[in-house]
């Protein structure tokens, strides 16, 4: 038995790094908004519309739950280290050798590899802004400093400022993130866009997670640009959020360097199985995708319709829509949606959005929407 100790152990403040201590958690505000709690008991909850995640409402592929349900029997083992079939099935998928694929729990796993493998405290991040929240904040964990260059506003929508970002990068410049459409304003990148920053001697990453509702990649880039690291997920298109899986295509050289940071068996056993379902089944993939296009398209000419909100085009599987209703602002929206069980996402004082406040809604089911619309029609016609 131990005896009592007399003495208290302290760890001394130096111990702690700043740039850690000052980066705030994912979805802090709203945990400290509403309480971890209710927040998990809303985000569980089958009772509501979840068009806040950017998730694909179909589910995944029948094959999938098949595969979960077999390899059930085979979770008291690790899986392979070396992922190879996994592996070989995504090279597969995405047109480039095994050799150029690097397996991650997520794309989040993957983009903080990234970064603790090339980052030295004090480089710099250029992004577009308004961007992907994550970024920012494992950039300063890793003790980077982000660089946003606001996107340039039209009517018609949001666009990269090229120029901005080329005058940006310096010595102290170590990446440049582009997403491939942007998250939140769903805009592609174009080969131009790309063209004019891929003879900097900087790391080039392509953010991919929506590719497949844009169907649009860089991808086959890597073969002649040793600097160009794509990240994609298998979270949108093949509904295996839950699951977390993703996977980076980059040159054979970047993929072994990258790998050296992870941890060891970081994909679980299940999810690997359950991905090679998804892939062996692209006709159930390629049917989600289609729905989930035709309902963006009839979903963004209804908000078009609607009083006091501002769509923009989309390449993605969500709208962003700027507020403009004399009456309900961001929050008040969103609140009363959320009265009617109804989740989106709230965009206010968000870098790049500064000019009002915006809300992002992912494209649902035909049933999701129509619910979707009834309720914006009730509120903003104040029904």
């Amino acid at each position: 038995m131990i005896g009592r100790v007399k003495s208290t152990g302290t760890i001394p403040s130096s111990f702690f790094k700043p740039y850690v201590r000052e980066t705030k958690r994912y979805m802090e505000d709203e945990v400290q908004k509403y309480g971890s709690r209710i927040l998990n008991m809303v985000w569980q909850s089958e009772d509501f519309i979840r068009l806040m995640g950017n998730e694909n409402p179909y589910g995944p592929s029948p094959k999938v739950i098949d595969a979960l349900k077999k390899a059930t029997q085979r979770i008291n083992k690790y899986p392979s280290p070396t992922y190879a079939d996994l592996v070989e099935k995504i090279a597969e998928y995405a047109s480039v050798e095994p050799e150029n694929i690097l397996l991650g729990a997520g794309s989040l796993e993957i983009m903080d590899a990234v970064f603790r493998a090339f980052l030295n405290p004090g480089d710099n991040v250029i992004l577009s802004a308004p961007t992907y929240k994550p970024y920012i904040l494992r950039i300063k964990v890793c003790g980077g400093n982000s660089t946003l260059i606001p996107m340039k506003k039209s009517e018609n929508g949001f666009s990269r400022d090229i120029e901005k970002i080329l005058e940006a990068i310096n010595s102290k410049t170590k990446a440049v993130v582009f997403m491939n459409p942007n998250n939140p304003t769903g805009i592609p990148l174009t080969r131009e866009e790309l063209e004019k920053v891929l003879d900097k001697p900087i790391l080039i990453v392509i953010d991919e997670a929506y590719y497949e509702f844009c169907g649009k990649t860089f991808a086959p880039l890597i073969e002649d640009n040793e600097n160009i690291v794509v990240i994609r997920t298998l979270s949108k298109a093949f509904a295996m959020a839950g699951l977390r899986i993703g996977y980076a295509i980059a040159d054979q050289s970047i993929v072994d360097y990258i790998s050296r940071v992870q941890l060891p068996f970081r994909v679980t056993e299940l999810t690997v199985h359950a991905a090679i379902a998804a892939l062996n089944d692209m006709k159930y993939a390629k049917e989600t995708i289609r729905k989930i296009l035709d309902e963006r398209e009839r979903l963004f000419n209804e908000l078009s319709k609607m009083e006091g909100l501002k769509p923009y085009p989309s390449a993605a599987n969500f709208i962003l829509v700027k507020v403009t209703h004399e009456k309900y602002s961001t929050e008040k929206l969103s609140s009363l949606l959320l009265g009617k069980r109804i989740i989106v996402r709230g965009f206010t004082g968000t870098p790049g959005l500064e000019d009002g406040g915006y809300i992002r809604i992912s494209v649902g089911t035909r049933e999701q929407n129509d619910k979707l619309i009834s309720a914006l029609k009730s509120i903003l016609g104040g029904d």
